[in-house]
């Protein structure tokens, strides 16, 4: 019985550790997405900023050589995507953070269980060995004792004691 109960100690450590090391490796996986989406989102506002530069740039030129309107027009919509993009990389990052610290959270919940599941565990672990060692006490006791009635057995006037009751 009380190794079943330490069987099933272990096996839940071995549960809720299992669960703790997923978390972990959720929030490494996050932190990569996030990592990534940074780096597009730098590359995007890069992107804008040479769009934007283009335009400024078209748009000179096109007013000092009465350029169409037209190209003005593709020129701004092309920069319209540009932020359009940023905006959309920025709710990424935004969602990714989001989730990195659900899994932060979820990670550190987990080691939380963890921690206290082991302590329960030792405890269980401690209070099974002070009764084993109860156990071996009594084991050690009985066996002085058999010892004992043994050696009185044993002793020569035990002989005589036995022929005289008989």
């Amino acid at each position: 019985q009380r190794s079943a109960e330490a069987s099933r100690a272990e096996a839940e450590l071995a549960r809720v550790g299992g669960a703790l090391e997923q978390a972990k490796g959720a929030v490494a996986r996050l932190e990569r997405e996030l990592s990534t989406s940074r780096a597009d989102a730098a590359k995007a506002a890069a992107a804008l900023r040479d769009a934007e530069a283009s335009v400024a740039k078209r748009q000179v030129d096109a007013e000092s050589s009465a350029r169409t309107s037209r190209e003005r027009d593709e020129l701004i919509a092309s920069r319209d995507a540009a932020l359009a993009e940023v905006a959309r990389l920025h709710g990424v990052v935004g969602e990714l953070d989001a989730r990195l610290r659900a899994a932060r959270s979820d990670e550190a919940r987990a080691a939380d269980a963890v921690a206290s599941d082991l302590a329960a565990a030792e405890a269980t672990l401690r209070e099974r060995a002070r009764e084993i060692a109860a156990l071996q006490r009594e084991i050690d006791n009985r066996g002085d004792m058999v010892r004992e009635l043994i050696a009185q057995v044993s002793a020569p006037g035990a002989e005589r004691l036995g022929a005289r009751r008989g």
